[in-house]
């Protein structure tokens, strides 16, 4: 008799998410310095839009306090 709590179970947006984040990871590990936001909507595979987002900080800024 087969155990009935022995199955497999899928998320599939959970599988998605790790895909986009090891993605990410990838490409953050081959860059040389921090990604620009294009970089990170062509490896998620998102079109670039303007946004309401601040952009990141450009080389040799100082981080916030």
């Amino acid at each position: 008799m087969a155990d009935a709590l022995d199955v497999d179970l899928q998320d599939h947006e959970t599988i998605d998410e790790i895909r986009l984040v090891t993605e990410l990871m990838v490409v953050a590990s081959m860059a040389p310095g921090e990604l620009e936001q294009s970089v990170i909507d062509d490896a998620l595979g998102v079109a670039a839009s303007a946004s309401g987002f601040p952009a990141q900080r450009r080389p040799g800024m100082a981080r916030p306090a």
